[in-house]
């Protein structure tokens, strides 16, 4: 992406319209891995841009790290995610903090195209892929953000929102948001599980 790594500051008020980014692991079209207090605000991704990777794959964050927490705010996914593993339209992964997604959208598709031979976490969400904290206190919060992209696992868990959640990790939602997982009413659709 943008940028391969941030430990910490601000990335905002830009857009990427077009073109693909692709690479294996930790792949964001702004930020493949954002290490402690970084932010990402206001930012747009354009419908003809692509980001692809074999695992850990977000519109905007393939994976937020670190003890800080990480925000992203005001942003808005038009470009398809697909992944092998986790696949989120805004972030993929986190993993040792906590992080806050708020007044963001997913437009895209989002896809997590995961065989049984290539690992166990075939997950895709709306807006967040899987929360694989250890820590009880990291939770990701969503907040006033929604999704009106076709989200699919083809052999794993497809939510509309957050897709899963491991360890001792937590997934906060305080917001209904509107979601289309594969044609499938918002009413029919449960918003995150815990695995």
């Amino acid at each position: 992406g943008l940028v391969g790594g941030l430990g910490g500051g601000t990335v905002k008020n830009l857009t990427i319209a077009s073109g693909s980014i692709k690479a294996n692991n930790y792949v964001g079209a702004f930020v493949g891995l954002a290490n402690g207090k970084a932010t990402i605000q206001n930012c747009t991704t354009g419908a003809n841009l692509s980001v692809t990777g074999n695992e850990i794959v977000g519109g905007f964050v393939g994976e937020c790290d670190g003890t800080s927490p990480a925000t992203m705010e005001k942003c808005i996914n038009n470009a398809n995610v697909t992944s092998n593993g986790e696949a989120g339209g805004i972030a993929g992964t986190a993993w040792g903090n906590s992080i806050v997604i708020k007044n963001c959208a997913n437009r895209a598709k989002v896809t997590s195209t995961g065989t049984t031979e290539t690992g166990d976490y075939k997950c895709a969400g709306g807006i967040f892929g899987r929360n694989k904290n250890k820590l009880s206190n990291a939770t990701v919060t969503i907040t006033g953000c929604y999704n009106t992209g076709n989200v699919m696992a083809t052999n794993g868990t497809a939510y509309g929102v957050a897709a899963s959640s491991t360890n001792n990790g937590k997934i906060a939602m305080t917001t209904r948001l509107t979601v289309e997982v594969q044609g499938i009413p918002y009413e029919n659709v449960e918003a995150c599980c815990e695995e």
